[in-house]
């Protein structure tokens, strides 16, 4: 494929509608969607970028198939100066696409089977359209949007482009860099932990659990900084969380047996990654019954869990307390509210306190 980079771009160039590539740079990065400066260009110009699973080459065979061929005969040994090794390179250019036949083209020769482009290359980028009902932002040079009264980090290579909106249902919006799929904005969870913090609980008082099934990134929203990108980088989507969630602690990334992928903040991601919650036993439930809640609760949150619910759970150590946190559940939306009184033990002395817990 012929095409010209960012830094060379050249008005006759040619390229496909999508380009398959692996997770490496500068093709990929830690940003939400996985996007990179040249894969921004990429889709400005109408290319779609394709991403393999990490860790396998497979995917992309063909070309790894050349790459193998292109060191075998071009750097081992490497040439002792550059000016030698672009010969050689030039030299395994034109053998490559115009004098070596290739089995996988039935003997013939990549040249003869080539057809370039019909697409103009454009003078200009124009703005990436998106559908009426979209909510479109333009992101800031420090890589946000300002979403109602709220900050959301979006990304840096974003800077100065439009990301699109979609309403999926009541608070809960997919985010689209043309038709790349970022992640998603929660903004019932993210009201939710503002108004907590704001109402005086500390980051280690609030637990936050939401599914991460078929590689759903989700974010959230900040106020005062920006989440650093790659706060979060889930195993095999790079999707990253910020914004309110960033605040609290703990934040990371974990499988749960029998439930799959989540992410998890506060308290809750310490129970479910200890010990006594290991890869085969406890799960979810016996991570909440540690936290004090019962167990037949606990097995409720787990079904909500498996419907694609987010758990939020907040700790309170007065009456006065869990009333505020119920009032800050209740008007911003949360379901099945239930306050239970928990116990624990911290070195030689007891202590006590109350939890409440709900799904949104």
């Amino acid at each position: 494929m012929g095409g010209a980079s960012p830094g060379n771009r050249r008005r006759n160039s040619v390229w496909s509608a999508s380009i398959r590539t692996d997770n490496g740079a500068p093709f990929a990065s830690n940003a939400l969607g996985r996007l990179s400066t040249l894969s921004v260009w990429w889709v400005r110009l109408g290319i779609q970028p394709e991403l393999i699973e990490p860790a396998h080459p497979e995917q992309n065979g063909r070309h790894e198939r050349m790459h193998k061929t292109l060191k075998a005969e071009t750097a081992r040994p490497p040439r002792r100066t550059l000016a030698a090794q672009q010969r050689r390179f030039d030299w395994f250019r034109q053998r490559y696409n115009a004098e070596r036949p290739h089995e996988a083209l039935g003997q013939q020769l990549p040249a003869s089977v080539y057809h370039a482009s019909a697409r103009p290359y454009p003078t200009r980028l124009l703005p990436i359209a998106y559908p009426g009902h979209y909510e479109v932002r333009r992101v800031s040079r420090n890589g946000g949007i300002r979403w109602g009264s709220r900050w959301v980090n979006v990304s840096h290579v974003l800077a100065e482009l439009d990301v699109g909106f979609e309403e999926i249902d009541d608070g809960l919006w997919e985010v689209y860099f043309g038709p790349v799929w970022l992640g998603r904005l929660h903004e019932t969870t993210c009201r939710i932990v503002d108004h907590l913090r704001a109402a005086g609980f500390s980051n280690d008082d609030i637990s936050v659990l939401l599914p991460d099934k078929a590689g759903t990134r989700d974010f959230a929203v900040e106020k005062g900084t920006k989440a650093p990108e790659g706060a979060l980088t889930g195993a095999s989507t790079g999707g990253v969380v910020g914004g309110a969630l960033g605040w609290l602690a703990g934040i990371g990334m974990l499988a749960i047996p029998g439930l799959g992928p989540f992410i998890a903040a506060g308290p809750i991601m310490a129970a479910l990654s200890g010990a006594a919650v290991g890869a085969t036993a406890g799960g979810v439930v016996g991570a909440l019954i540690g936290m004090g809640i019962p167990e037949y609760e606990a097995k409720r949150y787990e079904g909500k869990l498996r419907e694609g619910r987010i758990l939020m759970s907040v700790h309170s150590e007065t009456a006065e307390q869990t009333k505020c946190a119920k009032e800050i559940f209740e008007r911003d939306g949360a379901e099945d509210i239930a306050s239970t009184g928990e116990e624990g033990v911290k070195e030689d002395n007891r202590w006590t306190g109350r939890s409440r817990t709900s799904t949104c």
